[in-house]
């Protein structure tokens, strides 16, 4: 399979993700706990709409923005009444 680079302006919203690194969590009958974060450390939000999705991102392996090479590590969310209007993406900081 052959990889083709493609670029391009893309309008959307970016939400980088900022959260604690712990997050705590309870159980019936049981204290809190804390548990560590596991997998949503580098995790980036992008927001597009459907025709820069199936233009630049539907079939995409890398994402490059900000100067940050980025992977797709969660399922894109499709946002629409009748047919995607939007689409949202999950990324993560590619090592």
């Amino acid at each position: 399979m052959e990889y083709t680079p493609v670029s391009g302006i893309v309008n959307a919203r970016i939400q980088y993700d900022k959260t604690l690194e712990k997050y705590f969590s309870s159980a019936k009958g049981k204290e809190y706990q804390d548990f560590e974060l596991v997998g949503d450390a580098g995790m980036v939000r992008l927001k597009i709409n459907s025709g820069d999705y199936s233009t630049y991102f539907a079939d995409a392996i890398d994402i490059q923005f900000d100067g940050f090479q980025f992977e797709n590590f969660r399922t894109q969310r499709p946002h629409g009444l009748f047919a995607p209007k939007y689409y949202t993406l999950y990324l993560r900081i590619k090592n």
